[in-house]
């Protein structure tokens, strides 16, 4: 989508600004070198165009999801960077904008607005989306055998732990198929992730505490079927992301 830059203009009277052989750093796969003694380096010459507008830069590219490059790597237009930013156009306009800048790459087929993707049903509403997994639930219930179960109101019993104790497991492999099943839920139902991250530990040897988990899991499933997760409409485009790393 984006070209790299011609070579830098200089005349040939004017010094060059990296010595014979070594790498020039706006160059992709270029590894920085120091540069030359200061009675031959010449600034002007290595540092980005006046028009060069790195926020911009960053932002067009986070937009549309690619890695940035250094920010002597490439130089883009200032003014196809304005526009790919959307700073004087409404989201619908970039939008628009950015498939029209993909499909000069790739082939694409416009399918309209997202209703139901890879198992995940989209809901629009004027408040956002609603993100919902309930008929990847119901297949996974079904494909446990469990559709009737009894549910139940918390996807993990707080009065026991579990370890490496029990009797292994009659058939490990359904054990390590329902687990990498529900593997998948926590792109929606953030509310199982724990429960889900504590019995994948297990899943090289597991027991029969460790199914039992399991069954918990599906029985919570089962009563909080039509849970989801709401992404609300807002118009800062910065992302903020949360961790509890341990």
């Amino acid at each position: 989508m984006l070209s790299p830059p011609p070579p830098w203009p200089y005349s040939s009277t004017s010094p060059m600004p990296w010595p014979p052989g070594a790498a020039i750093p706006w160059m992709p796969g270029a590894t920085p070198s120091a540069p030359p003694p200061a009675s031959t380096y010449n600034p002007a010459l290595t540092a980005p165009p006046p028009s060069f507008d790195q926020a911009q830069l960053m932002h067009a590219f986070n937009t549309m999801s690619l890695t940035p490059p250094s920010s002597n790597e490439w130089f883009m237009d200032s003014g196809a960077s304005a526009h790919m930013t959307g700073s004087e156009a409404s989201s619908e306009h970039l939008l628009r904008h950015t498939i029209t800048v993909l499909e000069r790459e790739f082939s694409l087929k416009d399918l309209g607005a997202l209703h139901y993707f890879l198992g995940v049903a989209v809901t629009r509403s004027p408040t956002g989306m609603f993100l919902s997994q309930r008929q990847y639930i119901l297949d996974v219930l079904d494909r446990a055998g469990m559709t009737e179960c009894n549910p139940c109101s918390t996807p993990v019993d707080t009065q026991s732990k579990l370890g490496t104790t029990g009797a292994p497991v009659a058939d490990p492999s359904t054990y390590r198929s329902l687990v990498g099943a529900l593997q998948y839920l926590s792109f929606t139902r953030l509310d199982v992730s724990y429960a889900i991250q504590h019995v994948c530990l297990y899943m090289h040897d597991p027991r029969e505490p460790h199914l039992n988990a399991v069954k918990r899991i599906l029985r919570y499933l089962c009563g909080t079927v039509d849970y989801g997760l709401q992404l609300h409409r807002s118009s800062p485009t910065s992302l903020t992301a949360y961790t509890d790393a341990e």
